[in-house]
């Protein structure tokens, strides 16, 4: 275990950690995605965790799994004494033991495959799994049809996270239901975005009249406009990485420094360069 968590560093790092990380977005969608294994992680969590209570502090940190722009559905862990790989909703098991919190998500949905759907169905049937998770649909035209009916699906699964709001770490309700979906879109592409709304509701097989009410709720759904080239902000604080590297975000969200090596890369590049190291993780 790195030192820095306990010392020299202490309470001031302690009281800021934000990130315990279980995944490193590759820099190229075909290469092999980097994972933290689970005994790492799990050892990283307790580690935390017996510090924060030595420390008697009270648990008002969100403890994020993956920076932004890092979805952590797709991936997979080895799991000890089984063949299942262990999914993002295992993870949540451990956010829940060791933190008294679950997992806070954004993701791209499932694209159909049964692992993710697997997942988003465990955080379905049990919501203590997931503080708050966000479907995040990036809209530049029309969406594929292939492509709505998975999202739709996607929705069908997490309905039931609707009738429930999203909590902060200390179990405070936030204003928002458990699941959210955000659509994005780019300046142009906004006229895209609300009929793209519109079909995917449609899909979900919900009355018209809940599709209305949804479509107004800005606690289930949501629009938000992306300026090209604004880099991707994280929260400011500490971290342990897949290898167990300590790195800070700096109070801007973008400059991420590896406090061992001093680099920086951007937020938005830290998914592609997981600063400068790698931890070959198993493919799916």
């Amino acid at each position: 275990m790195p030192e820095p968590v306990s010392s020299p560093w202490g309470g001031q790092l302690v009281r800021d950690f934000n990130y315990i990380l279980a995944v490193a977005s590759p820099p190229h969608t075909n290469a092999r995605r980097a994972v933290c294994s689970l005994p790492a992680l799990e050892e990283r969590l307790a580690t935390y965790a017996a510090v924060r209570r030595r420390m008697d502090l009270a648990p008002d940190r969100v403890i994020h799994c993956a920076l932004p722009g890092q979805d952590p559905l797709p991936y997979g862990w080895s799991k000890p004494r089984t063949e299942r790989p262990a999914t993002c909703a295992d993870l949540g098991w451990l956010w829940r033991a060791y933190l008294g919190q679950g997992l806070t998500v954004t993701t791209a949905g499932s694209h159909g495959l049964a692992p993710e759907r697997g997942a988003l169905a465990s955080f379905a049937a049990m919501s203590r799994l997931v503080s708050s998770l966000t479907l995040r649909v990036e809209i530049t035209g029309v969406l594929p049809q292939e492509e709505l009916d998975s999202l739709a699906e996607d929705v069908r699964i997490l309905r039931p996270l609707w009738t429930i709001p999203a909590v902060g770490p200390g179990g405070d309700e936030l204003p928002r239901k458990r699941f959210q979906i955000q659509i994005v879109h780019v300046g142009p592409a906004e006229r895209y975005a609300h009929n793209e709304a519109w079909a995917l509701l449609y899909r979900v097989d919900m009355p018209l009249r809940e599709c209305e009410a949804v479509f107004h709720d800005p606690t289930r759904l949501v629009f938000q406009q992306r300026t090209p080239g604004d880099p991707t902000r994280a929260v400011p604080g500490y971290g342990y990485g897949i290898r167990g590297e300590v790195f800070a975000v700096h109070a801007d969200g973008v400059t991420i420094e590896n406090l061992r090596t001093g680099t920086q890369p951007h937020a938005s590049q830290a998914a592609h360069t997981h600063l400068g190291r790698y931890d070959t993780g198993p493919e799916r």
